[in-house]
């Protein structure tokens, strides 16, 4: 579920998208022509049995996929399409994100979005 913080945060950037401005379920990601919003905890690449049985926590840098990551911001960054895993405690998606162009602010957010 999305943070009070980053709920706040779209909250502000969605006073100023435009009318087609997308707010995709839990997935702290916002995009409109201008925005985009995206969570790293998106990209975990393990599951709980896996995790379990090598020890490893959510925190790890090796459950998160930071290759696809990069790949998905720097298409997006140019304009095109992807499909984006959202994550959530109960579920993997995926869903199609489509841009016409690159969003003029990309906002990356979680533990290691620095």
């Amino acid at each position: 579920m999305a943070s009070d913080w980053m709920n706040k945060q779209t909250a502000e950037i969605s006073r100023f998208a435009d009318s087609r401005m997308i707010r995709l379920f839990d997935s702290n990601m916002l995009i409109s022509n201008t925005t985009a919003v995206i969570c790293l905890d998106d990209y975990h690449s393990l599951d709980m049995t896996w995790r379990k049985e090598k020890e490893v926590t959510m925190l790890d840098p090796r459950a998160t996929d930071f290759d696809l990551m990069y790949k998905q911001m720097k298409a997006i960054k140019e304009g095109k399409a992807v499909e984006k895993p959202i994550y959530t405690m109960f579920l993997v998606a995926w869903i199609l994100l489509s841009s016409s162009s690159s969003p003029k602010i990309l906002v990356i957010e979680g533990l290691r979005a620095m």
